[in-house]
Formats: C-alpha cells, sequence, structure tokens
C-alpha cells in the first residue's frame, strides 16, 4: 500500500511539468497575448475588456485542463511519449515567446493588404534561428542535467514566464486605461435608404480610389463616363492625409490635424463642433453617418440618427475567439504560418450583434451593392444628409466587376467593381424619383499607392473628387482647375444654396497652386511630415517636403 502510494506520488510529480507547460501555454495565447495587443489598441475595437475576458478565460481553462488531460494520457501510455512531447511542448513554448514578444517590428500590416511575403526573408532566418537556439539549449540542457532535473527546469520557467508577462499585461492596462467600460455604440444601417422628397445632401465615399487609376480607367472605358454623367470630375484633386484615420475627420472641419493634442481629443471635437453639422442642423437636415471607424468619444455623436446605442452582444463566440487566436498566431506563430494567421482587424465589427430590429452598417462593396439592388427607397419630407463611406478600391483586392468575390482580384477590378455599385446606387436613386434634388459628391479619402516608395505610400495624395449640384444635367464634365480638400468647406456651402458642380471651386484649370499634405506612415501616426504639391496632384516629383514635422 505504501509502495503504491508512493508510485502515484511519484506520477505526480512527473505529470506537474506537463501541468504547468499547458496553463503557461493557455495564459500566454489566451489571456496574456489578446488583452495586450487590445490594452495597446483598444480604441480600434468596438468591444471592451468585459466583452472579451469572459471569452478569453474560459478558453485559457480549457487549453490548461486538455493539455494536462494529454500529459497524464501520455504518461500512461509510456513514459518516453510523456518526455517527448513535454520536451517539444518546451521548445515550442520558449520560442513562441521569443517570436511574439522580440520579433514583431517587421511584419506586414494586418489591413488586407496582399502580401508578398518573399520580401521578409530576414525575418523567416531570424525565426529559424530563434526555433534551433530554443531547440539545441533544450537538449543541452537534458544532456547535462538529465530529465529529473528537466522537470525542474519547466516547474521554474512556465510560472516565471507567466509572472513576467502578468506584471507587463497590468503595466500596459494601466497606462492605456484598459479597464474603461465602453458605450456599446452601433453604426446602424438605419435610413440609409430612406431619402428627401425636398434635398438630399450625400458625400458617397469609396475607399483608398486613386485619381490616377481612376481617370486611366474612365478614358478606356467610355460607358464609365455615362455612369457620371451630370457630375463635374477634379481629377487634379490634393487630399489632405494618406490613410482614412485623419482623412474622414479633416472632410467636415477642414481642420488640420498637427499632432499638438490627442488625436482622440481632435476627433471628438469634430464631430461636435464642425461648421458644417451645425449649418446642416440649422438648416432642418436629418443626418446619417454610415462611417464604420466612427469611435464613441462624446453624447453628441448621437446628432447622426443612424447611430444607436447598444449592448455588447456578440454574434458568434467561436469566430470571435478563432479571430483572436488568429491575430495571436500572426505575432507568436513561427514565421511561415504567419500567413495562415493573417486577418483584417476590421472583421471583428462583423461580429457586433444588433440590436432588435436593427442592423449593422457594413462597408463592404458586395454588401452594398446586394442591398442596393434588393432594398426599396423609401420617402420623407425631411431634408437629408448622408456620408457613405465603402470599401471602394480599398484592399483586399476581392472583387470583379460584377462585385463578386474572387480569390485574386487586382486593383483595377476593385475600382471596376466600384463603379459597378456607384451605377447601381445612382439608378436606384433616379427611379425612385430623388436623384435631381440630391447634392452628390462622389470622393475618396486618399489615393493609392501600388509600389511602396521610400517614404512609404507617398503616392497616396490624389484622390478622386466628382460633384453634383440639385437639378444638375449634362454629359460628364472634366475640369483641370488645381482643388484641394482645403477647399470643400466652401464647396458644401456653395451647394447647399445650389450652386452646380462647376461653380463650387474658385480655383480655375490653369492656376498654379500650392497645396499642402500631411504625409505619415501607416502605425506611426505621431510623426507627421508637411509637403506642398507645387504642381499636379498626382506628379510626385512635385510634391515637396516643407521641412516642418509634427511629432508627439
Amino acid at each position: 500500500m505504501e509502495g503504491k502510494k508512493s508510485l502515484d506520488e511519484k506520477r505526480r510529480k512527473k505529470i506537474l511539468p506537463g501541468v504547468m507547460l499547458s496553463g503557461a501555454v493557455g495564459f500566454m495565447f489566451f489571456l496574456y497575448a489578446p488583452l495586450e495587443l487590445y490594452f495597446s489598441n483598444k480604441k480600434e475595437f468596438w468591444f471592451d475588456f468585459y466583452t472579451m475576458a469572459p471569452i478569453l478565460l474560459v478558453a485559457f481553462l480549457a487549453v490548461t485542463v486538455l493539455g494536462s488531460v494529454l500529459f497524464f494520457v501520455f504518461s500512461l501510455i509510456h513514459p518516453r511519449l510523456y518526455q517527448a512531447v513535454l520536451i517539444a511542448g518546451f521548445v515550442a513554448y520558449v520560442a513562441s515567446y521569443i517570436q511574439g514578444n522580440y520579433l514583431v517590428k517587421h511584419l506586414p500590416p494586418l489591413d488586407g493588404t496582399n502580401v508578398d511575403w518573399s520580401m521578409y526573408g530576414p525575418e523567416r532566418i531570424k525565426c529559424v534561428a530563434v526555433w534551433v537556439v530554443a531547440a539545441v539549449a533544450t537538449a543541452v540542457l537534458i544532456k547535462f542535467l538529465k530529465m529529473e532535473k528537466f522537470y525542474s527546469v519547466v516547474k521554474f520557467v512556465c510560472p516565471s514566464v507567466s509572472l513576467m508577462m502578468a506584471v507587463a499585461l497590468v503595466t500596459v492596462c494601466i497606462s492605456n486605461n484598459g479597464l474603461e467600460r465602453k458605450k456599446m455604440m452601433q453604426i446602424t444601417d438605419d435610413g440609409l435608404y430612406e431619402m428627401s422628397e425636398d434635398t438630399n445632401f450625400v458625400v458617397f465615399l469609396l475607399d483608398a480610389v486613386d485619381a490616377r487609376y481612376f481617370t486611366k480607367l474612365l478614358e478606356e472605358n467610355p460607358k464609365y463616363q455615362e455612369v457620371f454623367q451630370d457630375f463635374t470630375y477634379y481629377p487634379d484633386t490634393v487630399g489632405a492625409y494618406p490613410f482614412t484615420q485623419m482623412s474622414i475627420p479633416f472632410l467636415f472641419s477642414g481642420e488640420w490635424y498637427e499632432n499638438k493634442e490627442p488625436f482622440e481629443d481632435y476627433q471628438a471635437r469634430v464631430y461636435k463642433d464642425a461648421p458644417f453639422f451645425h449649418t446642416l442642423e440649422g438648416e432642418g437636415y436629418w443626418m446619417g453617418m454610415y462611417e464604420p471607424e466612427l469611435p464613441f468619444q462624446d453624447e453628441s455623436i448621437y446628432r447622426f440618427e443612424n447611430i444607436k446605442e447598444g449592448t455588447s452582444g456578440i454574434t458568434s463566440y467561436f469566430n470571435f475567439l478563432k479571430a483572436q487566436f488568429q491575430l495571436v498566431g500572426f505575432k507568436y506563430a513561427p514565421f511561415d504560418l504567419k500567413r495562415f494567421c493573417m486577418l483584417d482587424t476590421n472583421y471583428f465589427k462583423t461580429l457586433q450583434k444588433a440590436e432588435k430590429g436593427q442592423s449593422i452598417f457594413s462597408d463592404g462593396n458586395l454588401d452594398f451593392y446586394q442591398n442596393t439592388l434588393e432594398t426599396a427607397v423609401t420617402h420623407t419630407k425631411e431634408k437629408c444628409f448622408k456620408f457613405i463611406h465603402l470599401e471602394g478600391g480599398h484592399v483586399p483586392f476581392r472583387y470583379n466587376e460584377n462585385v463578386e468575390l474572387v480569390e485574386e482580384g487586382t486593383y483595377e477590378d476593385n475600382l471596376k467593381a466600384s463603379v459597378t455599385l456607384t451605377d447601381a446606387w445612382l439608378e436606384k436613386l433616379k427611379s425612385e424619383g430623388v436623384y435631381d434634388n440630391s447634392v452628390i459628391i462622389i470622393m475618396s479619402d486618399h489615393g493609392y499607392a501600388a509600389d511602396i516608395l521610400e517614404d512609404g505610400n507617398l503616392e497616396r495624395q490624389n484622390p478622386i473628387l466628382l460633384v453634383k449640384g440639385l437639378k444638375e444635367s449634362h454629359s460628364m464634365e472634366w475640369s483641370d482647375a488645381p482643388i484641394s480638400f482645403e477647399d470643400l468647406q466652401e464647396a458644401y456651402i456653395r451647394l447647399l444654396e445650389g450652386k452646380t458642380g462647376n461653380q463650387v471651386f474658385d480655383a480655375e484649370e490653369g492656376q498654379k497652386r500650392q497645396r499642402r499634405y500631411l504625409f505619415y506612415v501607416y502605425l506611426k501616426e505621431n510623426h507627421i511630415k508637411e509637403y506642398f504639391q507645387t504642381g499636379k496632384a498626382w506628379d510626385v516629383t512635385t510634391l515637396l517636403p516643407s521641412g516642418e514635422e509634427y511629432v508627439r
């Protein structure tokens, strides 16, 4: 009896390293990594800590229990099997820890961009080196310390690393106010297809549509020009910023963001105090903001009628956890497995559960196109303003001209899909008799760069801009006037006053003009460089740095 008790005690001691490794793996992958990512990028996600924590905790416990059971089963099958799995698991744990915490500075962005993995050869070499060193070091350790001592090493390393990560996690949480409860604002599609019998003012924004490529498309496909009859096209337009985040608030305010304050404060002020919104309200406009990246900053955001208070509901816990694990895998997985972990972080928006009777607005080209074909336009006597931000030409390139999903599309395919869905939307307005009484601006927030230059995506300064005033009727017009996004605020007012699309800007064709453009690199928004376009909008050789930089 005493011998059996001693044997059980000995077996439990041998099993303990496997249990501790299982707990350490579960903690790193399902608690530390996703929470650290959330705390560091809290404003990028619609959910809060209290939404995700229970899901992650269940996953952590499941991994710990399942791993412990498997180690116990392996020990019953054969001690050598248990030892082999323990060694392999320990090597993977150590290598993954190093991989995910020290080799993440040069990974591609998770914005849907098609990645050429051959450009990341040095990162592959680093990854292989880490895994080889971890394996060799573990083998040497076992050779000199023997297996019993190795068990002690596992029991020491696993809780020690977990403790270090826990301390780091608490630090990141405190510095970013990670436990803040978020108000679950929902951007619904309420009123998207309700149009005024009086006056409509619509800004229809197709993301990342570059005027250089768009002009070429129009020239090569005359039928596309028919889509934009009644509009004036301004190909020589300089935008404000190279990415969506700063571009959108500028469209409504004309106020430059120069890193003099937290961006969130600037953004909140724009949606609260922009004169254009006050003008619309003063003229009795119902306002809808169909902007998928609109964060909750202030109660004044509810001035936009489609924005509702919601709950923290998730449509699929499994898909939520799967997406979290993909993000973790992108950082922690061996290099050649990272490509299978690519995830556009905008995917999380599709997992937000709408309140009863509501549906969340989707900016996807396919969703909008299908909804346009299937949804009837309703009418109201109230004046309507709508800002509709769609995927447009943005990566990933996943559409053909008929707005059908394809595995390997191109930027040009996305542009053709954008024209197709725009055509369907305009035809819907015409058939319902609400086109002529609508001011419509079709534009992009920034251009697109097929080639990444030395300074980053510098060639994104030339977005499209097409303007139609009330009751305009003519073939598509082209104007080579040098336009800047700085001109938009005055243009909005003139359109409200009844001016036509070719009357809203003071700039004239042939005029030489310096136009300001503030450039920053994706994920490095704290460093903005000032440029002035001294020539045509699309000409990067005449886009000259002023030497002024804005750094936070």
